[in-house]
């Protein structure tokens, strides 16, 4: 099913590669019409622009993106949970947001819950494979320039850059680190941008900067998120958290709300991310369901903590206990 191993082992030592052809055309027409019907629902994150793929459209796209990211594994880190499918599209994106996303970065709000996953980036509508597309920097190629710099940003997420009184910054919104370098153009000089049509794949893991190329054309592309089901989520590092972080979570309190609800209701400061993700869907699901009966947009905060009480004593009980 895919090229030669070495191409995996990219993602191991640059932090990503390229596929081509990693899906078919019925499978870009399948996902292009999801995306369109997709985009007529309200976003419920307001922290991306991006429309969320139904998770019962990942099923058909769940063999080859596990396939796909077995080989990319590592003796230290496997990837075998597929989790999410995010659209991004350049003619969606709000004026501030597009900015943004223009800056070098890593991913923030699902680096908060989840640490370690691989990002399958795949163009559908690509009218011109130059233009467009994701800018990168590989860990090679920042090792070679700045190797301490490359081993404080390995394994974390939710960077941001900005270029500031000649100096390249890179703040850490979870960590609350700052490392400054003393080069404008620092990531312009190491960046790479491969060329992508429709259905190639760029995969890289979350601790990889990137930057939407440019938006002058209309691009449409999915983005998959395979996860490790052996990676430990702590409610120390969900907590944790500067200025950047607070405002991501206080802008979608609800999700968060239940996340920090997960940990009460296992009675534990650290967890699997299966159980996590268990515990995590119930809690959406019960709380959506009380709020259909009561006619409520939220919980007040007795009711929540009732539900909180009720889950804590079914999990005492033995449920959930397969997640």
């Amino acid at each position: 099913m895919f090229s030669p191993s070495a191409r995996w082992q990219d993602v191991q030592i640059k932090g990503y590669a390229v596929v081509p052809s990693f899906l078919d055309a019925p499978e870009i027409s399948g996902l292009i019409a999801a995306f369109e019907k997709a985009r007529e629902i309200p976003r419920q994150n307001p922290n991306f622009m991006g429309h969320l793929l139904h998770k019962n459209r990942l099923k058909p796209f769940r063999n080859k993106l596990l396939a796909a990211a077995r080989a990319a594994s590592s003796s230290t880190q496997v990837y075998d949970r597929l989790g999410m499918g995010i659209y991004y599209a350049t003619k969606l994106y709000l004026k501030w947001h597009l900015k943004a996303d223009c800056l070098w970065h890593t991913d923030s709000t699902i680096h908060y819950v989840d640490p370690n996953y691989l990002n399958f980036w795949i163009p559908l509508v690509k009218p011109d494979r130059q233009r467009s597309g994701l800018q990168v920097v590989g860990f090679d190629a920042l090792e070679a320039r700045h190797p301490d710099l490359a081993h404080s940003l390995r394994g974390q997420g939710s960077t941001r850059v900005i270029q500031r009184d000649g100096s390249t910054i890179f703040r850490d919104t979870a960590r609350r680190t700052t490392i400054a370098i003393a080069d404008p153009n620092l990531l312009e000089g190491l960046a790479q941008t491969p060329a992508l049509g429709p259905g190639d794949c760029l995969v890289m893991r979350n601790d990889v900067l990137h930057r939407t190329q440019d938006d002058e054309t209309d691009r449409v592309a999915i983005s998959f998120r395979v996860f490790g089901s052996t990676t430990v989520v702590s409610r120390q590092a969900l907590m944790d958290m500067g200025s950047a972080k607070f405002n991501n979570m206080a802008r979608v309190r609800p999700p968060f709300a239940r996340r920090f609800a997960a940990f009460q209701i296992a009675g534990c400061d650290q967890m699997s991310n299966v159980l996590y993700d268990a515990l995590y869907e119930e809690m959406t699901k019960r709380e959506y369901n009380l709020q259909l009966a009561r006619g409520a947009t939220e919980l007040d905060d007795t009711d929540f903590e009732q539900l909180i009480y009720e889950l804590a004593q079914e999990y005492r009980d033995g449920a959930f206990r397969g997640g």
